[in-house]
């Protein structure tokens, strides 16, 4: 029997409903979650999506898996999570929950605080319900409904906790992708917020994938992730056979491009595009298009990531570009 909530799954079968993870007024915020219960006891696995409510490659990823994992032929339990910000999904809104305007990928593990935020409540009591209870966890993600992507990548936390490193990374490694980019815990003074930090700093190991852009739920990249996740499951030996990707993938890491002045984004450059260091990548125009800043690039690279609106607001911590630069290979 596995138990999350008053979900409650004998071995061999599988269970789909929802768990309620905010009271509000006139009713709950529900999460909808399925639990696979493998025949044999094994890897507790959670798989999630939706943190951010219109990244719709991952989102469709989980529901495929929740429904084509027999329990019958699995070894150990998958958690699928298919939306965790449910009201951005059903207001179509990026990045944030609309209730609050809190990003929840930048919300874990939450709090019960009041008057905090309902962001904090979804993720505490997913993490303390879930998370806690899973030894591994594959979020996964995809360029927001405003943002294009040039490639799929897996984040991988370097935590400097040699037993959570080396299993992270093992399981980026067969995942099926080109290019690992190595992100590092918060420095003082900044808050942690992501779900991998959180879930390293319990002894989980955790990886994000990102696949899909622009609020699109194209099949490429429904299939690299739904592959990538039986990879991760086959190299946990939770279902038969080995991880099917050739790909030795690239360890790269990210450079975040923004700008403090608020404005209108005209970009030079598409996704993809390989640049130098000092490029003009764009520039901020006022609403009579005067240009009052030009943004430059920091390093050599290639555009992983850009967004796409017009309107630029500092205040919402986000990037322009993303830049894939150390040990880039061309």
């Amino acid at each position: 029997m596995f138990k999350i909530s008053s979900f409650e799954v004998e071995k061999g079968t599988k269970k789909s409903g929802v768990l309620k993870v905010v009271e509000r007024s006139l009713g709950p915020i529900d999460v909808p979650i399925t639990i696979v219960n493998g025949i044999e006891s094994g890897p507790i696995l959670c798989v999630l999506a939706g943190e951010h409510g219109c990244e719709y490659a991952g989102i469709e990823t989980c529901i495929r898996l929740s429904k084509d994992i027999n329990p019958k032929e699995l070894r150990g339990t998958l958690i699928v999570l298919p939306i965790i910000n449910v009201p951005g999904f059903q207001a179509r809104t990026p990045y944030i929950c609309p209730i609050d305007g809190v990003n929840i990928g930048r919300a874990w593990p939450g709090n019960l605080i009041p008057y905090s935020s309902i962001s904090n409540f979804i993720t505490y009591n997913i993490f303390h319900d879930v998370i806690l209870k899973s030894n591994y966890v594959v979020d996964l993600h995809g360029g927001d409904l405003v943002e294009s992507i040039s490639d799929p990548c897996i984040y991988l936390l370097r935590t400097g906790k040699k037993e959570i490193d080396e299993v992270s990374e093992s399981l980026a490694n067969v995942f099926g992708v080109e290019y690992i980019v190595e992100t590092f815990p918060p420095k003082t003074g900044e808050p942690p917020g992501t779900l991998q930090h959180e879930a390293a700093k319990r002894g989980i190991p955790a990886i994000l994938a990102e696949a899909g852009h622009e609020g699109k739920v194209e099949e490429k990249d429904v299939t690299l992730l739904y592959n990538g996740v039986l990879n991760v499951m086959k190299h946990l030996e939770m279902v038969r056979g080995k991880p099917g990707s050739t790909i030795k993938p690239k360890m790269i890491r990210m450079a975040k491009v923004t700008t403090e002045k608020g404005g209108l984004f005209y970009s030079n450059f598409e996704v993809g595009s390989i640049i130098s260091q000092g490029d003009v990548l764009g520039e901020i125009r006022d609403i009579h298009g005067k240009t009052i800043h030009r943004i430059i690039a920091p390093t050599k690279g290639k555009i992983w990531a850009k967004v796409n609106t017009l309107p630029w607001d500092p205040a919402l911590g986000h990037f322009l570009f993303l830049l894939l630069s150390e040990n880039f290979v061309t």
